[in-house]
């Protein structure tokens, strides 16, 4: 998974957004973008970073994180700017 991550954040391309990779398991395009920033994690490595919660069973902890191992976390954030040029909009909070 960190060879794979590794050239994403070497020659990977988004038009008009930055490529930034965090160490071996975290590559990001678009950071502090106004329309959209996607992300790719090691979701193994995340995990382990971020525990989950101490109430979880630890022998499904473990099952989660074994699972998880060799898998991507896709993360796409729309940010208010991109949202007009998709017909969309935010609801105000009241």
């Amino acid at each position: 998974m960190f060879a794979f991550l590794a050239a994403v954040g070497q020659v990977g391309r988004i038009p008009h957004q930055r490529r930034d990779p965090y160490g071996a398991e975290t590559v990001t395009f678009g950071y502090r973008s106004n329309r959209y920033t996607l992300t790719l994690y090691d979701k193994a490595t995340e995990i382990r970073k971020h525990p989950l919660s101490p109430h979880l069973d630890p022998g499904y902890r473990d099952k989660l994180t074994e699972w998880a191992t060799g898998k991507v976390r896709v993360e796409l954030s729309i940010r208010h700017h991109a949202l007009p040029e998709r017909d969309l909009s935010v609801p105000l909070l009241e």
